[in-house]
């Protein structure tokens, strides 16, 4: 009898958990499709309009959904879900909370006229852009896409708040040229006859007519007052959300990691002054040494003289940067990673038409020859590139996506931007003694990168980039100008450090337990372990 009891006890807990688990992927099947709608994936439709996501992110009916989504999601008793499952639920939980993030962010910023113009720009960029689509379908996407641009266009006005701002209208004057001179090369990228497509191209006259009015109003009629968008009040601290977010773990402690990255600094400082002093005593005497300014010096010194030196001509350029691109493709290639994507990335120069500098989208990189703030031609500089803004968003999104569990395609950046370093890392080391250079510069921007995270702790209670960019400026490592400071790599409300150093950190920790130290796996079969994972949580890889 008592057996009996407990069968049907048994039976009573499986049950449980098997709706448990069935409402989950319900739920989890849901959110994707939701996301996939609302946000720019692999997967959005074009039929849908572009400005429908814009809209989105001032519209209640989008709070309200993820409201819902975050209450169906804590009916779900995560401890009944299986190990996958509650990988998951976890990731469901984190980008539910990024979102949440995200547009607490907006909420805290004014919507400035460039905004306006850059997603118009946008708008028509990413169709025109988009591999998937012949020329035939662009157009088609076109023509019903440029009703939506000139009513977005007319309804802007009405929630733009900036302050004035010289520098804002100035750049605003730039942007609006170059989208001018976007429109008028449509013909030329879609390799039309205008007169074909006379409604496409009367609307874009439409267009340039509003614009041109809006130009007008921007410079001369403004008057610079509050957003009416009234209920977008602010919100708790962000950086607090995110930092709870981003902890909610059993294996990271906030204050542990904290006070892990400030030694870690000071441990890849000693690395840094140790690889520069070996190729400084090569050309020089030993320094007398009095104080800190000797050995940044001594770092100073290597990066003058041995790295910045070794510059190419900009006509050039592409050919140097495939060259180096294709050699970090073969190194991981040679590795026989399954799950690797051995793609390459056309490589690009930046034209009159484009507005952003030294970006990927599509399958491309477009290079700027021009742009002093984030390039250097050189070869080590060049790697470094390579690392951050191609291969990151290249191939580790296409190692990562395809996955059978649609949940984990949806992009996480910085985690993406975490696996990068990580994957540099081990690039480096397996270089040969002739490439300490190489090693010294990734020194230097790891030690920055973590640096800017700290900064960005410290100062959680006022976000604002100026100040950050001074603190930065007045750390004594880089006051020295150890490489030069791009500002805009401080914009801190839209990139958070933090996420892509503890992926980074997590993923070096595993590899050197479970690789190195247990040789559990074989590094490709760690590395192919990471991709085969999808966009997880940092923490979920072993």
């Amino acid at each position: 009898m008592k057996i009996y009891k407990y069968a049907i006890c048994f039976l009573f807990l499986i049950s449980c958990s098997s709706k448990n688990t069935n409402n989950f992927l319900i739920l989890k099947e849901a959110f994707v499709d939701w996301y996939n709608k609302n946000h720019l994936t692999n997967n959005y439709n074009f039929d849908v309009s572009y400005f429908s996501l814009i809209n989105n992110l001032s519209s209640m009916n989008y709070y309200e959904d993820i409201s819902r989504f975050k209450l169906e999601l804590s009916q779900i008793n995560k401890n009944e879900l299986n190990s996958y499952n509650k990988i998951d639920y976890e990731i469901m939980l984190s980008t539910i909370s990024r979102i949440n993030l995200s547009n607490t962010s907006l909420k805290n910023k004014n919507n400035s006229f460039n905004d306006v113009i850059l997603n118009i720009y946008n708008s028509f960029h990413l169709i025109i852009n988009d591999n998937k689509f012949s020329d035939f379908n662009k157009i088609i996407l076109l023509e019903k896409h440029l009703p939506d641009v000139l009513k977005y266009l007319s309804n802007s006005k009405e929630n733009l708040s900036s302050e004035y701002n010289s520098k804002l209208i100035s750049q605003f004057n730039e942007y609006y040229y170059i989208l001018n001179n976007y429109l008028n090369h449509i013909v030329d990228l879609l390799e039309i006859d205008q007169n074909s497509y006379n409604i496409l191209f009367e609307n874009i006259n439409i267009l340039r007519a509003d614009l041109k009015n809006f130009f007008n109003w921007v410079n001369y009629d403004y008057s610079f007052t509050s957003s009416n968008l009234s209920f977008l009040e602010k919100e708790n601290n962000y950086y607090d959300l995110y930092k709870n977010n981003l902890f909610e773990n059993e294996l990271y402690n906030y204050f542990n990691t904290i006070n892990f990255l400030k030694n870690k600094v000071n441990i890849l400082k000693n690395n840094l002054f140790n690889e520069s002093l070996s190729i400084y005593l090569n050309f020089n005497d030993e320094p007398i040494w009095v104080d800190k300014s000797d050995t940044l010096n001594v770092i100073n010194w290597v990066v003058n003289n041995k790295i910045k030196v070794s510059t190419f001509n900009a006509d050039d350029s592409v050919e140097k940067i495939s060259e180096n691109y294709k050699n970090i493709l073969d190194y991981y290639k040679n590795l026989n990673i399954q799950r690797f994507d051995t793609s390459t990335a056309k490589i690009i120069l930046k034209k009159d038409y484009n507005i952003h500098s030294n970006y990927y989208c599509h399958g491309s990189f477009v290079l700027d020859l021009y742009d002093n703030n984030s390039l250097e031609l050189n070869d080590y500089f060049i790697t470094n590139l390579i690392f951050e803004k191609i291969f990151s968003m290249h191939n580790i999104y296409g190692s990562l996506i395809g996955n059978n569990n649609s949940l984990r395609n949806i992009e996480n950046e910085l985690y993406s931007s975490g696996i990068s370093l990580f994957l540099y890392e081990l690039y480096i080391n397996d270089l040969s003694e002739k490439f300490k250079l190489n090693k010294i510069l990734f020194y230097i921007n790891l030690i920055k990168k973590i640096e800017i995270a700290i900064l960005q702790d410290q100062h959680n209670n006022n976000l604002d980039e100026n100040k950050i960019t001074e603190a930065f400026k007045t750390n004594d490592f880089f006051s020295n100008y150890l490489v030069d400071i791009d500002p805009s790599s401080l914009n801190n409300s839209n990139i958070l450090y933090l996420e892509s150093i503890l992926s980074y950190l997590h993923l070096l920790n595993k590899y050197e337990e479970e690789v190195l130290i247990k040789k559990k796996f074989k590094k490709n079969e760690f590395i192919n372990n990471i991709f085969e994972s999808g966009y997880v949580n940092y923490y979920t890889i072993n």
